[in-house]
């Protein structure tokens, strides 16, 4: 089986023979995360037993996944109930957006294939029993595996496209400003070396697009005698006024990387990261700010002799950017709103 977890105390047994004895019960639905332990899980009870005979899709978007029924929740004995729940339909927009995908799995189950949501409730029920006699009830003992997008070659050479000159300045850049021997190192490279070569021939590669790009903006410049490129006064300004905005930018949507919503509150020990929502409430656009946050955290691992034609060719730098999106969020406007009056205040 795919997963074996099990609550302290206690014993889950997936479609047990007596099964059919707890037809007319309350049921519950679990719902983790992956390898968490389900003393982090959701749950909730549904009074229904007749709702059992729902599918699985139609009882987490009639229960799990719906915030209406957040009174339900038994937030006297569990108050992070709520929170939960508000982190599953994080989950579930994402999903439906296409933002990531989510598979599905039963718990103790034998099938290690993704549940087909279609399957009802009772189909894939199992029933858990406490040592102590203090619990005997049926459950749905769903986990859930998020997945994340891939950067496929497409998406990587759209992103080249839009973000690879100014990519390829800060290349420029970071050489530049280091000791005289690496700056010669990188201007006599074979790639950069062959870029210019051809550019005069109207040799079309992505490499070649980006530094007529540059040139064109006057950010770099070749010299006719040697053929090594240089970086003006211009491009030197222009990669420090990207940076400073860049860091301007992480400081105003720090306050907003771990919030709660019910009541609105900033600096929440495992809160929710609006950051990327607030980003696009202002709006700010977000893959380029997430990949200069990239490129300036990580400078030392991506801008290296090694490193950076590969990152410029591939734009594998992409992925954590995908992956942070892939994890947005979906609150109000109105929720938005009180969470930047608290940052303000």
């Amino acid at each position: 089986m795919k997963y074996n977890k099990e609550v302290a105390g206690g014993q889950t047994v997936y479609q047990p023979d007596d099964l059919h004895e707890y037809a007319f019960d309350a049921w519950d639905i679990r719902i983790s995360i992956g390898d968490s332990p389900l003393d982090e899980a959701f749950y909730m009870t549904v009074e229904d037993s007749s709702s059992a005979m729902f599918s699985v899709e139609r009882a987490l978007k009639n229960y799990a996944t719906n915030p209406s029924r957040a009174s339900q929740l038994d937030v006297a004995e569990y108050p992070e109930l709520p929170f939960l729940q508000q982190e599953l339909i994080q989950y579930h927009k994402n999903a439906q957006a296409g933002l990531l995908e989510l598979d599905y799995y039963i718990n103790k189950s034998p099938n290690d294939e993704p549940l087909d949501l279609s399957a009802s409730v009772e189909s894939v029920m199992s029933v858990c029993t406490y040592d102590d006699g203090s619990h005997d009830y049926r459950l749905l003992d769903l986990v859930i595996e998020p997945r994340e997008p891939i950067a496929t070659e497409e998406i990587s050479e759209a992103a080249r496209k839009t973000h690879g000159p100014e990519f390829l300045l800060r290349v420029i850049g970071h050489f530049d400003a280091g000791t005289g021997q690496e700056w010669t190192e990188f201007r006599q490279s074979p790639p950069i070396q062959t870029a210019i070569e051809t550019l005069a021939s109207g040799q079309a590669t992505p490499l070649n697009d980006a530094l007529t790009t540059l040139r064109r903006q006057q950010y770099i410049e070749f010299s006719a005698e040697d053929t090594l490129l240089s970086l003006s006064p211009g491009g030197r300004n222009q990669i420090a006024t990207w940076d400073t905005q860049t860091r301007e930018a992480q400081q105003q949507y720090e306050p907003f990387r771990s919030v709660s919503i019910s009541p609105a509150g900033l600096d929440v020990p495992g809160g929710f990261d609006v950051r990327i929502q607030m980003m696009e409430l202002d709006p700010v656009e977000i893959e380029r700010q997430l990949l200069r946050e990239i490129w300036l955290d990580r400078a030392d691992e991506i801008f290296t002799t090694d490193n950076w034609l590969f990152m410029f060719e591939t734009f594998a730098m992409l992925e954590p950017v995908l992956v942070r999106m892939s994890y947005r969020t979906n609150f109000s406007l109105e929720t938005l709103n009180q969470l930047r009056a608290l940052a303000n205040s």
